[in-house]
């Protein structure tokens, strides 16, 4: 399952893309015969994976950031609460490929769900 110094293969236990229009469902299965050469391409498609998902949240912090401001022209709301937890999310894409797999699906939900035309006000369960 790991390396020889008992680290984990790369790319193993990375969730599935979760959201909506992925194109990839599922990280591509390493078949059970290693080719040389296979592993960088299974390499390539797991960053394709986290690139895609990181954009994804990146556009779901975008589209926060846009609705708090048009809440601010409706109603006269500050928007710092919502800027702030933006900035929050926005440090978590930054280091995306090296984060948790859990913390990857709830801020992936969270992104679904801003991008649904929800009103997330935490990334908590």
């Amino acid at each position: 399952m790991g390396g020889s110094d008992g680290a984990p293969e790369p790319g193993v236990g990375i969730p599935p893309a979760r959201r909506v229009g992925c194109r990839s469902a599922a990280l591509p299965q390493r078949s059970l015969i290693e080719r040389p050469g296979e592993s960088s391409v299974h390499e390539r498609e797991v960053y394709r994976l986290l690139r895609e998902q990181r954009d994804y949240v990146e556009a779901a912090v975008r589209e926060f950031r846009h609705e708090a401001i048009q809440e601010q022209y409706r109603t006269g709301a500050r928007p710092d609460v919502a800027f702030g937890l933006a900035s929050i999310v926005d440090l978590v894409a930054l280091n995306w490929n090296g984060l948790d797999e859990v913390v990857r699906a709830k801020t992936l939900d969270w992104a679904e769900t801003v991008l649904r035309g929800g009103t997330p006000k935490t990334l908590s369960p």
